[in-house]
């Protein structure tokens, strides 16, 4: 029979089947709907907790905004920038780096100086120059440019001789990549300040001149300028060349060879921890970082073999 059965019906019953045939479709379409809409819900979530797990820093990982933090210019900075009895801090400090970074992009380090007391400047690869804390109060300047793996450059305004222990921790830290068990800081013979408060602003004329491709050694700046200097580019946003003239060193550079040990590629500080060495690698281990018994170092002639050589 070629006639199509809905003739056949009689239309009530047509309408009454119409109606139960689109009230089946459309709760099997809203059934498909709820199932496709909580599968999707189900993978956003499982987005969501993904995404929010990756943007929490893991141990080791520093986030952007804490690696470099931004600052705005405020009522009293003005005042203490110009002041020569005032030392600069990690704000301002931090402020100036913001400076050179917006203009050499392509330039690593000029990170926060506080991550270098605990450990967490990036590990540089390539170009870097870093403002850093000496642990006391003193500020310095490092860099890499022009320099062979594993020696950096060290500008320090008030050099006494030694290089600080917390310079040498926050040198290893970021060259701990290094396969050498040796570092080499050089220190610049760069003109010395002539009160205590101006390292801040001698590290960064420094670290400018670095980045714009001078040698700060060959520079004598004029210590009556640098503050003002300072607060221009503040208010101006862009770091320029500090006040200077050219200069013969009136030093030599000195070479200050550092020894780098363990897992961890840090120097020993016998203030902070012992170090012992492997029976069968002959390498020295940080107590810490092998947790290593405390009673070794409590008795002569006990040997002892490193994690790897186990």
């Amino acid at each position: 029979m070629n006639t199509k059965w809905h003739v056949l019906l009689p239309e009530a019953l047509q309408r009454i089947t119409k109606t139960i045939l689109q009230g089946f479709i459309m709760k099997n379409s809203l059934l498909v709907r709820d199932k496709v809409q909580n599968e999707f819900n189900i993978k956003s979530a499982k987005k969501a907790r993904k995404h929010k797990a990756s943007s929490k820093p893991a141990k080791g990982i520093v986030p952007e905004r804490m690696k470099r933090p931004s600052y705005k210019l405020e009522e009293n900075d003005e005042a203490n920038i110009l002041n020569p009895n005032y030392m600069l801090t990690d704000r301002e400090i931090m402020m100036g780096q913001n400076l050179l970074r917006k203009s050499f992009p392509l330039m690593n380090g000029l990170m926060s100086t506080t991550l270098g007391a605990i450990g967490q400047l990036d590990v540089m690869r390539g170009d870097f120059v870093q403002i850093l804390h000496n642990g006391g109060l003193h500020w310095v300047c490092v860099s890499n440019i022009s320099r062979r793996s594993g020696c950096v450059k060290l500008f320090d305004s008030m050099f006494s001789g030694s290089v600080a222990t917390s310079v040498k921790e926050q040198i290893a830290s970021m060259l701990c990549e290094l396969d050498s068990d040796e570092i080499e800081i050089h220190v610049q013979p760069v003109q010395q300040q002539t009160n205590c408060t101006d390292c801040g602003v001698f590290a960064l004329a420094f670290a400018t001149a670095v980045c714009f491709g001078y040698e700060a050694s060959n520079l004598s700046f004029d210590v009556e300028k640098i503050r003002p200097h300072l607060w221009k580019c503040m208010q101006q946003d862009r770091m320029e060349m500090f006040p200077s003239k050219r200069a013969r060193p009136t030093k030599e550079l000195k070479v200050v060879k550092v020894s780098i040990y363990c897992e961890c590629r840090q120097i020993h500080n016998k203030a902070k921890d012992s170090m012992a060495r492997c029976d069968t690698c002959k390498k020295w281990y940080h107590r810490q970082c092998q947790r290593i018994p405390k009673d070794l170092f409590a008795k002569k002639g006990v040997t002892w073999t490193c994690r790897s050589c186990a």
